[in-house]
């Protein structure tokens, strides 16, 4: 429930001043813990509904799904998929590490470019001999309590592509989340939880980009659900997208089926 955007307010805090890369193995933060599920979870779906104005002028509800998570009986992720996008992503662990490959299927009215030889369509720019058997790899680093503290993500020929720095406070959430594209900081994300540690307030920021523009979000989120192992089932969210001066506001309700082992 990564996968996946970014009001800086202060220094960047970790809970340990320890900072150990080790193996991905199970005695450290597993994947579904990241993700901030409980208990033994299966699989997650999730879906979106909002209300729109199509060109008729009448306001019409729609709900889609739109991503899903699959686990191992010891938390590790095994799939994700982007139904809105389009793309699968296989997980699997090789020499040590989790890797990943991608595979795509259509959408209705999703348009698709093509794709190089690389991620992202650049092609092979690197003379780096390139691994066949994945996509992407990922190194972790843990702090002393074994949770993630940064997430480090390699392109098969070995070239660092994106790194993210997570902070937590006393209670383990995260709280705050930095992440690069190489070494160029692209976003932040802080998070905001109420007295009874329910995520009330999301802010993102994203440096400017290339056009000189500054993009920042502020997401707020409200009437929970929750199933028996707290883990949130039903929820509102409000999305405040500001670019410049503009201000644009989206509410989406959003709702997750979650299986068990």
């Amino acid at each position: 429930m990564k996968k996946t955007l970014l009001i800086l307010t202060c220094a960047l805090v970790f809970a340990s001043a320890t900072n150990v890369h080790r193996t991905y193995a199970q005695n450290n933060m597993s994947d579904s813990e990241f993700d901030g599920l409980k208990g033994k979870v299966k699989g997650v779906i999730e879906e979106a509904e909002w209300t729109y104005t199509p060109p008729s002028g009448t306001p019409e509800t729609k709900r889609q799904k739109t991503q899903e998570w699959k686990y191992d009986p010891s938390g590790r992720i095994t799939e994700y998929i982007n139904w809105s996008a389009g793309d699968k992503i296989i997980y699997s662990i090789i020499d040590g590490s989790k890797v990943y490959n991608i595979e795509e299927f259509d959408v209705p009215g999703v348009y698709r470019a093509a794709i190089g030889s690389a991620p992202f369509g650049r092609g092979d720019l690197s003379p780096k001999p390139r691994d066949p058997r994945f996509s992407m790899r990922f190194e972790y680093k843990y702090d002393s309590m074994n949770r993630v503290s940064e997430e480090i993500e390699y392109l098969n020929n070995g070239e660092l592509l994106s790194r993210a720095i997570h902070s937590y406070d006393e209670h383990g959430r995260d709280v705050m989340s930095k992440s690069y594209y190489k070494e160029i900081l692209r976003g932040v994300r802080t998070s905001y939880y109420n007295s009874k540690g329910e995520l009330f307030l999301q802010t993102l920021e994203n440096p400017a980009d290339d056009r000189g523009l500054t993009r920042r979000e502020i997401h707020k989120f409200s009437d929970y659900k929750f199933d028996k192992n707290r883990n949130w089932t039903q929820r509102t969210e409000s999305t405040y997208s500001m670019v410049d001066k503009g201000l644009k506001e989206i509410v989406t309700k959003r709702f997750r089926t979650i299986t068990y082992y």
